[in-house]
């Protein structure tokens, strides 16, 4: 329930593209120990921390690709990364049971195939930093400017 607004804090503190790379590597770290650990106990101490770093991966990066980009092409952009996340998701489903067969283990090729998460660090690093900037100053509208009702008055006195 705190992983929300903890993960906003920090994003607003540290600068989204910090935070998001910590919450990244930090998920893939939780995640290879949490498939890697044989001790119960471990299990369910662990799995409260995956859960709110899963929570705040997802709803970081949501946030961020909704600001990095011009508001008329926000919705695309948040259409796209969830488009490549369930592609993603497909190929981690597909591609696990034949890591399984080749590796002998669920826990080896579910942390190998974990490790790809770390990709999406390269696009947080193309994207400009959002935080304590509007969102103008951070993705500007460059479509020509709308024609207004005063505007069309002014081309008629003309």
């Amino acid at each position: 329930m705190l992983a929300g607004p903890f993960a906003g804090r920090m994003c607003d503190q540290w600068g989204r593209r910090v935070s998001i790379s910590t919450f990244i590597i930090t998920w893939v770290a939780c995640t290879v120990i949490l498939f890697n650990v044989s001790n119960p106990r471990a299990l369910v101490v662990l799995f409260v921390p995956w859960t709110a770093l899963t929570i705040s991966v997802r709803l970081t990066l949501n946030a961020f690709l909704a600001e990095a980009f011009p508001t008329s092409h926000r919705a695309s952009a948040v259409a796209i990364q969830l488009l490549v996340s369930c592609l993603g998701n497909s190929f981690f489903l597909a591609a696990e049971p034949v890591l399984m067969q080749w590796l002998g283990s669920h826990y080896t090729a579910t942390s190998l195939l974990t490790l790809i998460s770390l990709s999406v660090l390269c696009l947080v690093g193309l994207l400009p930093e959002t935080a304590r900037c509007s969102l103008e100053e951070v993705a500007p509208e460059r479509c020509p400017k709308t024609r207004t009702a005063e505007d069309s008055k002014k081309a008629e006195l003309v």
